[in-house]
């Protein structure tokens, strides 16, 4: 299981805002599906990477931010390779397991 929690978090606009440190997926491991009720997310990409979003895959390149809305369902896959991100989250902190 790999923890994206980890950060800094701030209120801006009454909202508050978590960054995580850069998080490293291993090579050959698939996180596991969720989804967030009330938090938007923006997984910014420092790597190439496999993000799947409600059953569909996505190549992801260096600098490419992945938007979600809350309750769509995702995971990171480090297919090949250690996938680096950084992790932005709006709103109250939660996960639901698929």
């Amino acid at each position: 299981m790999v923890d994206l929690s980890i950060g800094i978090s701030m209120n801006l606009s009454q909202e508050r805002v978590t960054i995580s440190s850069p998080v490293t997926i291993p090579s050959g491991v698939v996180e596991q599906e969720h989804y967030h009720e009330k938090v938007n997310e923006f997984i910014f990409f420092l790597t190439k990477g496999i993000s799947r979003v409600n059953g569909k895959d996505y190549d992801m390149h260096p600098y490419d931010i992945l938007i979600l809305d809350t309750k769509e369902r995702h995971q990171i896959i480090a297919k090949d390779a250690d996938v680096k991100v950084l992790v932005i989250k709006k709103g109250i902190i939660d996960k639901v397991n698929c």
